[in-house]
């Protein structure tokens, strides 16, 4: 069995074995203070990293105020990241008052469930974002760790311009073509960096929200959320972290492998929502394995989801836990091929609607029955409307296109 599969458990069990040896200890306190029942010892309250959020919110993602770096050889290395940032997020915001915003409020019913599910996401906040604006909750799932967010302040400006150089490359391959290839979210997860943290802030900045607080967890057998104190990530820092796929050792602590960032827009007029990054291995046994990861996704109830760039891994017969999850639990998908096969979601009550072209898959070695049901799906039932942007994968020819599951009943505009 692989390490890096069985590290979640591992991770828990040595929280548990510290918790046991280590009683609560409480802070003295002047008389008529609260309770120890309703003031929570210091030794056991999540630990908080807003602060370095909103310094790799402000630096690195390049919101308002990088201009401010510390002194002019500074300025000029964060100017050099930025301004290019800059003029990519831009056309992004053209692309998605002009194409994306008019098409989804055609498309998305008004009235949706809170919660979104994101599979094989590679921490892409920035499409989720834009096909949900108003969600309370995403969750985004990967193989790909959150990324300690202590990390950039203690690098010379030598390896920060290095590491923002990799940065850059990956938000420009997300923003030009809609997703981040395997092979750039395996360098930014061996790199200094937070890698998905780092792609899920510069989402903010685009989407012009701010970060708020940030936390990390783990997930317990049964689903609940566990958020680590300060000790515990000392704990959970001295632990090896697993080797990458190419078994290079990442650049991160284990301690920091799934986060909860909660936003809101900027200047702080509107509602802070959450998204909540889980790094997992979405393959039916390691779902078994870990059975608190399906049990914390099935305790959000109806959810909304999305996918796509997803290797067709949900064509696959070992990925048949995370498709019923998702054709069980979801009322809205939106995807691209490699979202569930339309024959299943047909099969599990959904209406659904396709959006472009499609004449085969965009990668080879694919099961091909599923990719003949496709095309004859796209070939029947009338003609598709046509789709002015890229959403993930195009077909074999390069046409863009997508698919929208929906649950009977749901209002459409």
């Amino acid at each position: 069995m692989p390490l890096r599969a069985l590290f979640p458990t591992l991770i828990l069990a040595t929280l548990t074995v510290v918790a046991a040896a280590c009683p609560r200890q409480e802070a003295r306190r002047p008389a008529g203070a609260s309770s120890p029942a309703s003031q929570p010892a210091l030794a056991s309250a999540p630990a908080e990293f807003g602060e370095q959020a909103r310094w790799i919110w402000r630096l690195a993602a390049c919101a308002l105020g990088w201009q401010r770096a510390a002194d002019d050889r500074g300025r000029r290395v964060f100017e050099e990241h930025c301004r290019p940032l800059e003029t990519e997020m831009l056309a992004y915001r053209r692309l998605l008052r002009g194409s994306h915003r008019p098409f989804l409020a055609r498309v998305r019913p008004r009235r949706l469930p809170g919660s979104v599910v994101y599979p094989f996401a590679g921490g892409d906040l920035l499409s989720a974002l834009t096909v949900f604006p108003d969600a309370a909750e995403i969750t985004t799932i990967s193989l790909e760790h959150g990324g300690d967010p202590r990390v950039l302040p203690g690098l010379s400006l030598e390896r920060i311009e290095e590491q923002l150089s990799l940065l850059r490359t990956a938000l420009q391959k997300t923003f030009r073509v809609a997703h981040s290839t395997t092979r750039t979210l395996d360098e930014l997860e061996a790199s200094a960096l937070p890698g998905p943290l780092a792609l899920a802030l510069s989402a903010l900045v685009v989407h012009e929200q701010e970060p708020v607080s940030l936390r990390y967890f783990q997930i317990d057998a049964e689903g609940r959320l566990r958020y680590l104190s300060v000790a515990e990530v000392g704990v959970v820092e001295r632990l090896r972290a697993p080797p990458l796929r190419d078994g290079r050792r990442p650049g991160f602590s284990p301690a920091f492998s799934h986060f909860e960032l909660r936003f809101r827009p900027l200047g702080g007029h509107g509602p802070v929502r959450t998204h909540r990054h889980l790094a997992a291995d979405l393959e039916d046994s390691h779902l078994r394995r870990w059975p608190g990861l399906l049990q914390h996704l099935q305790s959000k109830g109806r959810v909304a989801a999305m996918t796509k760039a997803s290797s067709y891994l949900l064509w696959r017969e070992h990925f048949s836990v995370l498709r019923g999850y998702l054709l069980s639990r979801a009322d809205w998908i939106i995807c691209d091929s490699s979202g569930p096969p339309v024959r299943e979601a047909l099969a599990a009550g959904f209406v659904v609607e396709k959006f472009g072209g499609y004449r085969g898959a965009f990668l080879p070695g694919v099961p091909p029955i599923l990719d003949q049901q496709l095309q004859a799906f796209w070939r029947s039932g009338g003609t598709s409307a046509p789709l002015s942007f890229r959403f993930g994968y195009p077909d074999r020819e390069r046409r863009a296109h997508l698919l929208i599951m929906r649950r009977a009943g749901l209002v459409v505009p």
